[in-house]
């Protein structure tokens, strides 16, 4: 973008631009923790080389997981008709500015980084993006706050009055701030677009304590496992993600979802259940458009993280709706069938509901069928740290749903889910926002499949599926919402 502000501004460059924040957020730890494993000193031999080869004693899942996301980026290439891997003429010049990225993630002076970018002379399109990567470390949960505060005083955008020298000069340089005649720093048009497009910036900074651990886990010193079996979730943000969670459904979700409520038979319905209700937002926005059609409907929310389940219950009561909010967890269908039961709503005069949900189960099983083929081009990451096979993941998607399927009603659930996107896609500017789901779902062992292939398994689980897509990054759907009802 400009150093100034232009007449006009154009909102897509200024997407492209955060979407390249947030690819650094996502992206930077991963680039340092393979440089300190001599990752990329063995890839400059410049030979196609075995993926094992190039990992080294790198942790299989985790750096198998990397090597996607660099693909993903441009910075690798891949024989034809081979598994083998080299780097790019981008990649190559990447290299140079590893030393850049190793003072982002040691938090070290913005000096130390633009001596080190500048000495690694890159070429002009490489330079911004490396710069635009720093950026999302300097600016991103500035933007962030700014935008939540509007929002939560109903006043618009403006930067803060404690703003430093430092950060001012980088909104400047990003033609998102400049100062008025009377000298007073204030957003420019372009900048209170950015701030518009804040939420997302939401979803990796929530990231953050698992992004800052990527070096350790590539390097097979610290264990995830850990940080997950405990309900606190050290590994993330917990709250911050089921608000970005709810803010997501709000300006994507919520109106597919309501026209296809809207074509269900649900005069006899007694309760609505959502599993892994988050803040309650698709519940609530469900029971509001439901309840006029279904007296005495009851919202039942099914969350496992206990500071979610107090935040639910809050909102309901608050909100004067009839609810329930249980313990309960996307991989045992049975036990909360059963549990429904024990509160005298049983799920065959029910409805479900989930978002975003079916990808963070645990994987349950532990054979791989030998005739099973995979579909899926992701890179999975077992509770161990080592690499799982697609088709492992995608039978065990199919199996999770399958005990779904036997448990609900003739109404069946409604799943608004989570994709990955393929490989094959070309590079577009919301490329940052794929790079940043892949890294923070694989690494924090979460299991997204491309759209195509969840509904598929959807499918072979038993269910007759109406879907649609909603959302895209890439040109792909990273949403669809379907109604899944058993065949």
């Amino acid at each position: 973008m400009s150093n100034t502000e232009s007449a006009s501004c154009d909102p897509n460059a200024v997407w492209a631009t955060v979407c390249s924040h947030i690819e650094g957020l996502a992206i930077a730890s991963t680039l340092v923790g393979l440089n300190r494993l001599g990752v990329f000193e063995r890839l400059q031999a410049g030979e196609f080389l075995e993926q094992d080869h190039i990992l080294g004693s790198t942790a299989s899942g985790y750096g198998r997981t990397a090597l996607r996301l660099l693909y993903r980026m441009g910075f690798l290439s891949l024989e034809v008709h081979s598994e083998r891997r080299a780097l790019s003429s981008a990649g190559r010049s990447l290299c140079r500015a590893l030393p850049a990225y190793e003072a982002l993630v040691v938090e070290a002076d913005d000096g130390v980084f633009e001596r080190r970018l500048a000495a690694a002379e890159l070429p002009p399109d490489q330079l911004q993006l490396v710069s635009d990567h720093r950026d999302g470390f300097r600016l991103g949960r500035l933007l962030l706050d700014i935008r939540d505060r509007a929002q939560d005083l109903g006043l618009p955008p403006a930067l803060p009055e404690q703003l430093n020298q430092e950060i001012f000069t980088a909104l400047r340089r990003a033609g998102w701030a400049n100062t008025d005649r009377a000298g007073r720093w204030r957003l420019s048009e372009a900048g209170s677009w950015a701030v518009r497009m804040a939420g997302q910036y939401r979803h990796v900074l929530c990231y953050r304590p698992l992004l800052q651990q990527i070096p350790d886990l590539l390097a097979g010193t610290v264990s995830l496992a850990e940080a997950r079996s405990d309900r606190a979730e050290t590994h993330l943000d917990r709250i911050a993600d089921i608000r970005f969670s709810g803010e997501v459904y709000r300006a994507s979700c919520g109106t597919t979802v309501s026209q296809m409520v809207a074509a269900m038979p649900l005069a006899a319905l007694s309760h609505v259940v959502d599993i892994g209700a988050g803040d309650g937002t698709m519940l609530e926005a469900l029971y509001r458009d439901i309840a006029p059609r279904a007296p005495g409907l009851v919202a039942v929310a099914v969350e496992p993280s206990l500071e979610a389940r107090a935040l639910l219950k809050d909102r309901f009561a608050a909100a004067d709706i009839p609810h329930l909010v249980l313990d309960g967890d996307v991989g045992d269908p049975t036990g909360i069938a059963r549990l429904l039961e024990s509160h005298g709503l049983p799920m065959s005069s029910g409805l479900a509901t989930m978002k975003s949900v079916m990808h963070d189960r645990a994987i349950r099983r532990n054979e791989l069928d030998p005739q099973r083929t995979s579909r899926s081009q992701n890179c999975f990451i077992g509770a161990k740290g080592n690499a799982l096979p697609a088709a492992l993941v995608e039978a065990d998607l199919v199996d999770c749903l399958a005990g779904w399927r036997s448990v609900l009603g003739p109404l069946g659930m409604l799943m608004v889910e989570a994709h990955t996107a393929p490989m094959t896609l070309p590079n577009r500017p919301t490329r940052g926002l794929v790079v940043a789901l892949d890294a923070t779902q694989g690494y924090s062992h979460q299991y997204l499949v491309e759209a195509e292939v969840h509904l598929d398994c959807c499918r072979e689980a038993g269910f007759r599926v109406e879907s649609r897509p909603i959302g895209e990054a890439m040109g792909y759907p990273t949403l669809t919402c379907a109604w899944l009802q058993p065949a």
